[in-house]
């Protein structure tokens, strides 16, 4: 996320709810599944995503991985450890 996303969301002035929307609105405008499928795909055969939260539930990492399976035939699974 940008900082300011992430600041309003850590600062309150923003739910869950509306950090994920924003999240993946920009997500979608940086077009981040065609980056991550030139950048990572094309030179690994996995991938890992790290986070400091301690569970998926409010992490953004969740929120990446969500939209790369829907957005992202060329993504087989995904696995929160």
């Amino acid at each position: 996320p940008t900082k300011e996303i992430l600041d309003d969301y850590k600062k309150n002035i923003i739910s869950w709810d509306i950090y994920e929307k924003k999240y993946i609105k920009l997500i979608d405008t940086r077009q981040i599944n065609k980056l991550f499928e030139k950048d990572c795909l094309n030179k690994y055969n996995n991938v890992c995503l790290l986070c400091s939260e301690p569970t998926a539930q409010y992490c953004h990492r969740r929120l990446l991985s969500e939209y790369l399976v829907k957005n992202a035939d060329y993504i087989e699974s995904v696995k929160h450890l």
